[in-house]
């Protein structure tokens, strides 16, 4: 798949089709674990397939230092593979995604329960710090609550990173969500104008297939006075897309609905802050809103914007930055396995990890 140029777009569009032609809906994480169409096909047709690990791991490494990555979005794991690629650093990488991509696992509406779940998940792996985590957008908040989990424990977090992770349109002071509206309908009815003075023909829009979940509703001026328990909310939110199948679609509504009720708290440990130059154009610039819940946090700039950020030279650039503060702040011990290979033809292996199911709760 990845000499095919898939990427975490096109991944949606083939478990998409996928589900259109065959009723079949795929863990969005599949290609993680079956990066050959070949191997997908074996997936599916023996069902291994149809399950979502809560454990995927992505780089082989020192069983003594693993690093565990939290995504963005829904729990994509595909947006992370070109910063694993390029991790310097020799212990094994582990990606915990959100609960609930095949419909069977539990679904939350609380960062804080899923930051519960992944640290069973970690303690599973590694029953004693130090501990290395990093999250990617949303997936920042995981890691940041796991942190706050394990201090409360007692437990040193030697590294924790967050990458250009947002907060709620209901957390900004009033006055940076103010500037913020304002900024983006200004560049917005320029950018109208702009197009109607160059467009020399009429637009046609290419065809496109029936949505599978609802549309998005109201605007991101409404969205701030919006109640996040209402059933709609997720529906809302400048974030929601509707094209998504049904389980996929399902755990992206709690993850908005996460979003929308968490509430930032002040967290005193050293931390560090991967921030874009170009920001996200949904969300305020996080050093106007992070700095006084995170007072020990070490900002870093990085060129591109939040989704350029993790793609080829960037993500480059960032994991560069990462693999120094980790050799800085957490270097590993001594390796026993320092395998960075993550060829297509050999693919990223998982750990079937499931606790809560084990355990017989919904």
């Amino acid at each position: 798949y990845w000499n095919l140029g898939v990427n975490s777009n096109r991944a949606f569009q083939i478990i998409r089709d996928i589900w259109f032609a065959t009723s079949i809906e795929l863990p969005v994480n599949i290609f993680m674990e079956a990066p050959t169409i070949r191997r997908m096909a074996a997936a599916i047709y023996d069902g291994t397939g149809l399950v979502a690990p809560d454990l995927v791991r992505l780089r082989d490494g020192n069983e003594d230092a693993p690093l565990f990555l939290f995504p963005g979005g829904g729990g994509v794991l595909i947006e992370l593979t070109d910063l694993v690629r390029a991790l310097d650093y020799p212990g094994v990488v582990y990606g915990i995604p959100f609960s609930g991509l095949d419909g069977v696992g539990p679904t939350y509406d609380r960062f804080e329960t899923e930051a519960e779940r992944s640290l069973r998940l970690i303690r599973q792996v590694q029953p004693i710090g130090p501990y290395r985590l990093v999250g990617y957008s949303i997936g920042g908040i995981t890691a940041l609550e796991t942190a706050r989990k394990i201090m409360k424990e007692g437990n040193e977090t030697v590294f924790l990173g967050l990458i250009d992770t947002p907060q709620n349109d209901h957390s900004w002071p009033f006055k940076v969500w103010l500037a913020f509206i304002l900024r983006k309908y200004v560049s917005k009815l320029r950018n109208m104008r702009l197009r109607q003075v160059m467009r020399r023909t009429p637009h046609k829009s290419a065809p496109c297939k029936i949505a599978i979940g609802p549309r998005r509703r109201g605007t991101q001026i409404e969205f701030r006075f919006r109640n996040p328990h209402h059933p709609n909310y997720p529906y809302c939110s400048p974030y929601w897309v509707a094209h998504h199948t049904p389980n996929y679609g399902q755990v992206g509504a709690n993850a908005c609905r996460m979003k929308g009720l968490y509430t930032p708290s002040r967290y005193d440990a050293k931390l560090f802050f991967f921030a874009t130059a170009g920001g996200d154009p949904w969300v305020c610039d996080p050093e106007d809103v992070w700095p006084k819940y995170l007072p020990n946090a070490e900002w870093l700039r990085l060129p591109g914007n939040h989704l350029s950020l993790m793609i080829g030279r960037n993500a480059v650039r960032l994991a560069k930055e990462i693999s120094e503060r980790l050799k800085q702040v957490a270097p590993p011990a001594e390796p026993r396995l320092a395998s960075h290979d993550m060829s297509p033809s050999r693919g990223p292996s998982s750990v079937l990890v499931q606790p809560d199911r084990l355990n017989g709760s919904v």
